[in-house]
C-alpha cells in the first residue's frame, strides 16, 4: 500500500507492515531506509526517488531517518508495482517566498520529483548554479519570470553586499612569516594580502606564509598597491611621464610576463589605480603646474578611454592622489578633498566639508563591507569618516588604528583592543582586549575573508600577527525575496 509522511531531520518513522517489495514513489533527497525482520536487519541503506527494492525474504517492519524535513510517498507491499510516477505530468504545485540575503545563495534545493519551478524577483539578479556570479550567471531582469525545467538546485546571485555580525568571542591568531613592520595592509583576494613597509609583499591567510617582494626576481618597482580584476593580480610599475605600466602579479608575487605598457598623454603621471567589474581604471597628476589630471579606461583588447573630472580648481593644477570605486560610484582624492564621481566623471561632489577632509590620508582607506573608512590628521589628532549614506564622520574617545562596521555596531581598534558603538558612535564599550600591549601599536586594518573577519593587529615579538574571528549573515532584512512555484510529481 502506498504511505505518505512527512519526515523530520533524525526522527525515526516505523512503517509497521510486512512484504518484499519497496519503492520510493517522490521525495526531496536521500534518507537512510532500514528493513526489518525481528531484530535481523534485511537492508540497510540510503535510497532516493525511483528506487525499487526487491528483498529475498519477508520484512516486518521499515525505519526510516532523513538528515531533512522532506516529504516522501512510498510503496510498501507484498505485491510488486508496476507504475513510474516519475513519468507522469506533475500532479502538485507549492507557493512559497525566499529571502536572499546577497551575493550567491542556493534559492532552491535539488528535488528529483519536480517537474519545473517559476521564479520572480522584484530586483536584478543571475541565475546559475553553484558559485553563481555576475560574469559567469545568467541576467534576468527584475520581475522577469524565470523558468526553471529540471531537478536541479537553482543559484542565484544578487548584487548586493552579504551583511554580517561579528562575532569577537571566538577570534584566533594567525602567525605569519612577516618580520618587518608594514604601513599598509590591503586585501587582493579571499586569501591574499598585499603589505607595503620596509619589506613589501604578499601575505597567504591561509597559511601565514610571507613572500617578499625583495627576494623576487623584480626589475621593475611596483607603485602604490595592487588591484584584483577579473580573477588576476595587476600593479603599476615603472613611473614614467606620458606612459602607464600595468604588470600581473601571480600569486607568489612575481611577475606573470612584462609589463604591458599604453601611452597616454605626454604630460600624464600615474599615481593610483582601482578596479571595477568591468576594467582598470587609472589616475595621476600632470607634469605641470596648469595640468589637468584625467583618469584612463583600460581593458585587453579594447581602446583606452579617458575622462577629464569636472572639479573646478581653479587656476591650480587638478592633481588626483587617490581613486576608489564604491556602489556605482568613484571616490577621487584632490588636494585632500573628497569627491564622489559619476556619469563618465560628468558630474562630481565634494561631499566632505573642507575643514572635515583636511590633510586627508589616502594611504589609509580601509573598507568593510559597503562601508569604506578614512583615516585623517587634524592638530596631530586622529579620527575617521565613515562613508555611508549620510557622509557622518564619527569621532572616538582615544586614537584609532582602524575602525569597521557590521550590520549592527561600529568599531575601532587601538593599542587596548577592540571597541564597539551600538549608538551610532556616541558610546563605545571595550569587546575585546588585547593581552600584549605591543598588539596594534602599528596601522590597523580590516577585511572579510570567506565569511571570516580579519583584523590585522599589528608587529609584535619580531612577527607580525593578524586574528580572525567568526561572523554571522544577519537575516532581519534580506536584499531580494524570490516568489517560487514549484511543480512536482
Amino acid at each position: 500500500m502506498l504511505h505518505n509522511t512527512i519526515l523530520q531531520p533524525f526522527a525515526t518513522y516505523e512503517v509497521n507492515q510486512e512484504g518484499r517489495y519497496i519503492k520510493v514513489m517522490s521525495c526531496e533527497s536521500e534518507f537512510r531506509l532500514v528493513a526489518w525482520r525481528g531484530a535481523e536487519k534485511l537492508l540497510d541503506s540510503d535510497v532516493v526517488a525511483g528506487a525499487e527494492i526487491a528483498l529475498s525474504g519477508d520484512f516486518k517492519r521499515l525505519s526510516i531517518v532523513s538528515e531533512t524535513e522532506q516529504k516522501v510517498r512510498l510503496w510498501v507491499s507484498e505485491h510488486k508495482l508496476n507504475y513510474d510516477a516519475l513519468s507522469t505530468k506533475p500532479n502538485r504545485a507549492n507557493s512559497f517566498v525566499v529571502e536572499h540575503y546577497g551575493e550567491s545563495q542556493k534559492v532552491t534545493v535539488f528535488d528529483p520529483a519536480q517537474s519545473g519551478i517559476k521564479l520572480l524577483c522584484a530586483h536584478n539578479w543571475w541565475v546559475g548554479g553553484e558559485g553563481v556570479n555576475s560574469k559567469n550567471g545568467i541576467p534576468v531582469l527584475a520581475n522577469e519570470i524565470y523558468k526553471h525545467d529540471s531537478a536541479a538546485p537553482i543559484y542565484a546571485y544578487i548584487d548586493e553586499p552579504i551583511a554580517r555580525n561579528l562575532l569577537l568571542s571566538d577570534g584566533t591568531n594567525i602567525a605569519t612569516t612577516c618580520e618587518t613592520q608594514p604601513s599598509v595592509i590591503s586585501q587582493l583576494t579571499e586569501d591574499l594580502l598585499f603589505v607595503y613597509g620596509p619589506d613589501s609583499g604578499f601575505i597567504r591567510i591561509s597559511t601565514g606564509q610571507f613572500n617578499s617582494l625583495e627576494n623576487s626576481n623584480h626589475s621593475h618597482q611596483l607603485l602604490g598597491e595592487p588591484v584584483s580584476f577579473d580573477d588576476k593580480i595587476y600593479s603599476l610599475t615603472d613611473r614614467k611621464v606620458g606612459e602607464i605600466s600595468l604588470v600581473q602579479i601571480n600569486d607568489f608575487g612575481d611577475y606573470a610576463g612584462q609589463p604591458t605598457r599604453y601611452v597616454v598623454d605626454p604630460l600624464f603621471w600615474p599615481t593610483d589605480m582601482c578596479a571595477t567589474d568591468d576594467a582598470i581604471y587609472v589616475t595621476g597628476a600632470y607634469d605641470s603646474s596648469r595640468g589637468r589630471a584625467k583618469v584612463y579606461r583600460i581593458k585587453s583588447g579594447e581602446p583606452v578611454l579617458s575622462y577629464e573630472p569636472n572639479i573646478n580648481t581653479g587656476a591650480a593644477a587638478l592633481v588626483i592622489n587617490k581613486i576608489m570605486h564604491l556602489s556605482g560610484s568613484f571616490y577621487l582624492n584632490v588636494d585632500n578633498k573628497l569627491y564622489r564621481c559619476s556619469n563618465g566623471f560628468n558630474d562630481c561632489e565634494a561631499i566632505f566639508s573642507e575643514s572635515n577632509i583636511k590633510t586627508f590620508r589616502a594611504n589609509h582607506v580601509q573598507k568593510f563591507g559597503e562601508y569604506r573608512i578614512f583615516k585623517k590628521v587634524v592638530s596631530s589628532q586622529y579620527g575617521i569618516l565613515a562613508l555611508d549614506n549620510e557622509n557622518t564622520p564619527v569621532s572616538f574617545p582615544t586614537t584609532p588604528k582602524c575602525a569597521f562596521f557590521d550590520s549592527r555596531l561600529i568599531y575601532y581598534a587601538d593599542t587596548t583592543g577592540i571597541h564597539a558603538s551600538s549608538d551610532g558612535g556616541a558610546s563605545f564599550q571595550l569587546k575585546i582586549e588585547f593581552a600584549n600591549a605591543d598588539i596594534g601599536d602599528s596601522a590597523g586594518t580590516a577585511f572579510i575573508q570567506s565569511g571570516q573577519f580579519i583584523y590585522f593587529v599589528g608587529y609584535a615579538n619580531g612577527a607580525l600577527t593578524l586574528k580572525r574571528f567568526g561572523s554571522e549573515v544577519d537575516r532581519t532584512t534580506p536584499k531580494a525575496t524570490f516568489r517560487v512555484l514549484k511543480e512536482s510529481y
